[in-house]
């Protein structure tokens, strides 16, 4: 699911900004933006993402600024502010617009000015980055929680027009069952002599080849199929894999039910559940 969160915190000697964000994906992945500062940190903020999130095109943003109550010390990385100058006022003129880079605009992009950290404020810094981190993710979640409650909804509303869709088709199968006996009877009657089948053999015959187009074993099934869909979605927790793998049970019963049936209108109603366990299993690739 898409999520999104921001906060902030601050200490003596930093302000950190962090924003956090996902798309939907089949699997997890992470992007991380931070400043030289966090470098170091790339792993452990990897690792807290990783035991918070499951699944997703995740980027999280974090920015530091000295606060003022810290050191006066800063290093200024020339080499950096004069490519970001050569590259503005190349783009200026290929865009043929006026350059104006000002020495402001300079200090704002990240990495030409930062703060001569020593170990002490290092290890300050990184404990604020975990209490925004921790702030952040819980918004975060906040806002997936919101989305997750819609599509769950969503889903509860599919799959009980399954469910009712289902018993369309017991309903039709029941009669087309009774019809087919009959007339299966009025065939092989014309096809074998009385004379040479026994009533008994006869009989057996007919519950064979109606055997062979039972649904009520896939019928069984497939509600303890939706059952079972309704009771992990409503437990909640990261249900995505369960969730799609009961989609693939439902879908292997009905394509078994719609090679029995004996009836056009029955078979059309089974494309029918089929188009909503598609439109299902688009939804859950997104739940974790």
């Amino acid at each position: 699911m898409t999520g999104f969160g921001r906060a902030a915190g601050a200490n003596e000697q930093y302000d950190v900004h962090a924003e956090l964000s996902s798309l939907n994906n089949r699997y997890l992945d992470i992007n991380l933006k931070v400043p030289r500062a966090l470098l170091f940190y790339q792993h452990p903020l990897r690792d807290l993402l990783k035991k918070s999130i499951q699944r997703g095109k995740i980027n999280l943003f974090l920015s530091v600024r000295k606060s003022s109550e810290g050191s006066g010390d800063f290093e200024l990385d020339l080499n950096l502010a004069r490519d970001v100058h050569k590259s503005s006022r190349q783009l200026a003129d290929e865009l043929g617009i006026p350059f104006d880079l000002g020495i402001k605009d300079l200090l704002s992009v990240d990495g030409i000015i930062s703060g001569a950290e020593d170990s002490g404020e290092n290890e300050a810094l990184w404990a604020l980055t975990q209490k925004v981190l921790q702030d952040v993710l819980a918004e975060f979640h906040a806002s997936r929680a919101r989305e997750g409650a819609a599509l769950k909804h969503d889903l509860l509303t599919r799959l009980e027009l399954i469910g009712s869709l289902l018993e369309q088709v017991e309903v039709a199968w029941k009669g087309c069952r009774d019809n087919r006996g009959t007339q299966l009877r009025e065939r092989l009657k014309k096809l074998i002599s009385e004379e040479s089948l026994k009533a008994e053999r006869f009989e057996m015959e007919v519950a064979m080849l109606l055997d062979r187009q039972d649904i009520s074993e896939e019928l069984t099934r497939f509600t303890s199929h939706i059952s079972f869909f309704r009771e992990a979605v409503n437990v909640g927790g990261p249900v995505g894999s369960k969730l799609n793998f009961i989609l693939q049970e439902m879908l292997r019963e009905a394509n078994t039910i719609s090679s029995k049936s004996p009836d056009t209108g029955m078979t059309h109603t089974v494309v029918e559940i089929k188009e909503e366990i598609e439109r299902i299993r688009e939804q859950v690739q997104n739940i974790e």
